[in-house]
């Protein structure tokens, strides 16, 4: 006897019918649980990103939005000591964002596809997800897609960005300008290790409070962690 599909093949079948198609025709195209499309020189990426909470009959996942610059990328490996990436990737290279924190939410947002999975239950999950993208991923893309766009956006928000970010923000200066802000982006890479040794001190203590009250709550503090320590 055939074993019933699981909540990941539902969730495969579901990006195969409601997602795939739709976004190819605005010229994406899908890489495993990727979607890309050029918007040259650089790629936009929509992830549909696996929850590690994810069950037989339940599968979790959220969605995150990023465009990926050649330039932050090789600005990335330099600070890493490493080969850049010969394709766009998440977290690398990129400027990113949640879609629950595009919608102003403060936690995360995820779907979860079940097993069994009606057909209309599918298209109803992808109803509410295309809206989504349209309403809140695509604009955002649209207006962080070129380098110059990524400079304002970083400048904008200098004071709040890791050690990479800070890097990456300088060479888009000194490539594209103003270089006149160059100092006071070196201020702020110079300040950064004792800032993060703070914000690290601060998050771990958070997720050691969150690790055995809520589980979605230490996820989001490791992420914090995380790029504490970039």
């Amino acid at each position: 006897m055939k074993p019933n599909p699981t909540a990941g093949e539902y969730f495969q079948r579901w990006m195969a019918t409601e997602m795939q198609p739709w976004l190819k025709e605005r010229g994406w195209r899908r890489r495993g649980s990727l979607f890309l499309r050029r918007a040259d020189p650089n790629t936009a990426v929509i992830e549909f990103l696996r929850g590690k909470w994810s069950q037989a009959d339940d599968y979790m996942f959220r969605i995150e939005a990023a465009v990926y610059s050649p330039r932050l990328a090789e600005e990335h490996s330099r600070y890493l000591e490493m080969d850049p990436p010969t394709r766009p990737m998440m977290h690398f290279g990129t400027v990113q964002h949640l879609l629950s924190s595009l919608m102003g939410e403060n936690f995360d947002l995820w779907w979860h596809v079940r097993a069994p999975s009606l057909t209309l239950e599918l298209a109803a999950l992808g109803e509410n997800v295309r809206e989504k993208l349209e309403t809140y991923v695509f604009p955002w893309i649209e207006a962080h897609c070129s380098d110059e766009q990524i400079r304002d956006y970083f400048w904008t928000f200098r004071d709040d960005l890791g050690g990479i970010s800070l890097r990456q923000l300088r060479r888009l200066l000194i490539d594209l300008g103003p270089v006149e802000r160059v100092p006071e982006v070196d201020q702020l890479i110079e300040e950064w290790p004792a800032k993060r040794t703070a914000l690290t001190a601060q998050v771990e203590y958070e997720l050691k409070h969150y690790l055995d009250e809520d589980a979605a709550e230490a996820d989001a503090a490791m992420e914090r962690l995380a790029m504490a320590r970039d």
